[in-house]
Formats: C-alpha cells, sequence, structure tokens
C-alpha cells in the first residue's frame, strides 16, 4: 500500500447498520434522479457531497485555490449540462471522475514543456491504464468500497480487488523508480 493512501467509505461511518447503508444509497438514487430531471437542489446535494473528492483530484494540476475552485465549478457545470444522459445512478462517482479526469488531462499544467510530469504524482497516477487509475480514483478519493465501485464498473468484486491490487503495485513501482532517478 502506497503510504498515506487508506480506502475509507463515507456511505458506512463506524457503527452504521447495513440497512442504513442500503437506505443511504437509495437516497442517493433518488438524489441523482431528481437532479437529472433538471431539480436543482438535489444537485447541489450532490455537489456538496462530492465536491471534496473532485478538488482533492484537481490538485495536483490546481495547486492554487482559486484555480482549482474554477475547474470544479467547469466539472460540475458540465455535469449539470450532461447528467440527464446518465443512464446507471450507480455509475454517478465513475462519471463523474471521468468528466474530472477530462480536466486534469487537459490541463497545461499536467506537462512541462520538455513533455514531463510537472507534478510527480499526476504524472506517475496517469501512466496506469485508465480502469486502474479510476479503480484508485473511486477508492481513494471518492471513498467507495469495493462493493459500491464494482456496481459502478458492473464488474464481481473479485475484479475490482484485482484491478485495485494490480494500480497500486504499479504505481508503487513508479514512484520507487521516480525516486531513484530523481536521487540520480
Amino acid at each position: 500500500m502506497i503510504p498515506g493512501l487508506r480506502a475509507r467509505n463515507p456511505l458506512k461511518p463506524s457503527g452504521t447498520s447495513e440497512e442504513q447503508v442500503v437506505q443511504g444509497a437509495r437516497h442517493t438514487v433518488d438524489t441523482i434522479d431528481s437532479a437529472s430531471r433538471g431539480d436543482a437542489a438535489a444537485f447541489m446535494v450532490l455537489y456538496y457531497a462530492k465536491a471534496r473528492a473532485v478538488s482533492a483530484y484537481l490538485a495536483p494540476v490546481a495547486p492554487d485555490e482559486h484555480d482549482r475552485e474554477r475547474r470544479l465549478r467547469r466539472v460540475f457545470l458540465r455535469a449539470w449540462q450532461q447528467l440527464p444522459s446518465l443512464e446507471r445512478p450507480e455509475e454517478f462517482d465513475l462519471w463523474l471522475l471521468r468528466l474530472a479526469d477530462d480536466e486534469v488531462r487537459g490541463s497545461q499544467e499536467l506537462h512541462t514543456t520538455a513533455g514531463t510530469p510537472a507534478h510527480p504524482v499526476v504524472g506517475e497516477l496517469f501512466i496506469l491504464p485508465r480502469r486502474l487509475r479510476e479503480v484508485l480514483a473511486l477508492r481513494y478519493f471518492f471513498g467507495l468500497g469495493r462493493e459500491q465501485a464494482a456496481r459502478a464498473f458492473a464488474v464481481e468484486v473479485a475484479q475490482i480487488e484485482e484491478w485495485q491490487r494490480h494500480g497500486l503495485e504499479t504505481l508503487a513501482t513508479a514512484t520507487s523508480r521516480s525516486r531513484l532517478r530523481r536521487a540520480a
């Protein structure tokens, strides 16, 4: 495991029953459905629930708070505009991550003029194939559990565990290589 990365599940705080988690997930699906039909108040609930995760994902290319807020607004504006096209509410976090990912990948700050990553963590994260990067981001930025991530990708939990393991191993290897290059 990479130091400092811990998966968390904000939908299941300690002491929460499985029934309460299911009720919370149902509420989230209802909120997504309402927002996709143009309910601005429902969309604001989603914004406040997800803005911190998206902001953290944007942070490496937008360390300035004002720039990060501008990018966050762009991501959520696209989300508001495109939400009616989301077919499965279970995919909302993955879909929103992809919008944030597009914002990061389109960033001029992602690469220096020499074509090398301007921020080592971003460069290492973006060497991963998209699916591995998405699994790690959903687990570590968005705080989804394995079961929630599996539902978002419509795969078995074992597949999520495999993608997460492979992504973390690849990221750890890249981090080690990066440290060695900087030390040389």
